[in-house]
């Protein structure tokens, strides 16, 4: 049977299945029930249950960005904050992402709850250089807008810019400086219907992200009970750690710990397929920085646990990386929780 996308499929040589996200050629991409996208050939999948007659999300993508584009987004704001709630020492701006009903998209708006007018641009990163404008304009004090819909895969891994400029349009006041922040977004956490919280800015519920960090940032922590921290990219990988003189010198050997708490500073409000993509996504990077090294040794420390970082690591090696060479690292320096990998 042909494997369509929205199919629900399980594995044939491992456990575990889920349902098909996208193909591309002969490889289908998996979802799990923890919301990790698994790639693997066709022949390796079977149907247990064929998508249903509606349209596949990828006709419901384009039709709705097709509707979205042809309705003007409303410019008046839809919701007034009290004007005792902010003064001008301490502004408190937002962004936040609500569910589109049962369509799968996420509205994204902007939330300005001070007595300043606030001139905001958001921006998604490209490559390393490039940018795109997402959104920008100027927003009345105390007021949020609904800026635009997303189908929440096609923001997955995506670093957006948000700049603020807050100001008086008559009168005289004080200059506040321009606000810029830096945040990653996770489809994983934008698709699970528990990250999405009560809030008081929004009719339904939200992910809410202060942009703006000052009492704004331990309000939304208590409201949701996480850290924004969350969603910024992971720690820069530590350096290998020095031999002692009586070692073997491994000056091509770079050690990469993978336990999340070297990775994050913190996991609050996260799950375990969130968690599991951050630690693969520092493999992914540290092995693509290292291709043209040949010969260089790599060691990820990965740890013993339940296993499944290792499985996915190795999984990712047998597939993406298969032009390279993996073992057990050392048992004596690392026991069972570590692989080495030789660039070729």
């Amino acid at each position: 049977m042909k494997v369509q996308v929205g199919d629900k499929v399980r594995f044939l040589n491992e456990e575990g299945g889920g349902i098909v996200t996208r193909i591309e050629g002969t490889l289908v991409f998996v979802e799990d029930e923890d919301g990790f996208e698994i790639p693997t050939t066709q022949s390796q999948v079977v149907v247990v249950e064929e998508r249903s007659a509606q349209k596949t999300q990828e006709q419901q993508r384009k039709t709705e960005e097709r509707r979205n584009e042809q309705q003007p987004i409303e410019e008046e704001p839809d919701f007034d904050f009290s004007p005792d709630a902010a003064d001008e020492n301490n502004p408190r701006f937002a962004v936040a992402f609500t569910q589109d009903g049962n369509s799968g998209f996420v509205r994204l708006h902007a939330i300005n709850d001070s007595n300043l007018y606030a001139f905001f641009t958001i921006m998604q990163q490209v490559d390393s250089e490039n940018v795109t404008l997402v959104s920008h304009g100027t927003l009345e004090p105390n007021t949020q807008i609904e800026l635009k819909r997303f189908d929440p895969r096609a923001l997955d891994g995506r670093k957006w810019t948000i700049q603020l400029l807050l100001f008086r349009r008559s009168g005289v006041f004080v200059p506040l400086p321009p606000f810029c922040e830096e945040v990653v977004m996770r489809s994983a956490r934008l698709v699970r219907d528990g990250s999405y919280q009560t809030n008081d800015y929004t009719d339904d519920r939200a992910i809410i992200i202060p942009i703006i960090k000052d009492e704004f940032d331990v309000k939304m922590a208590q409201l949701q009970n996480i850290s924004t921290r969350e969603l910024a990219e992971a720690k820069p990988i530590a350096a290998p750690k020095p031999q002692s003189k009586s070692s073997k010198p491994k000056s091509d050997t770079l050690e990469v710990d993978l336990h999340i708490n070297q990775l994050l500073e913190t996991t609050a409000g996260m799950s375990n397929g969130e968690m599991l993509e951050v630690q693969l996504d520092t493999f992914r990077r540290t092995m693509d920085a290292n291709a043209n090294n040949h010969g260089r040794r790599i060691v990820f420390i990965h740890g013993v646990g339940n296993g499944r970082l290792k499985t996915e690591l190795r999984r990712e090696l047998d597939r993406k990386y298969k032009q390279h060479t993996y073992q057990d690292a050392s048992f004596r320096e690392y026991g069972y929780g570590a692989t080495l990998v030789i660039i070729k």
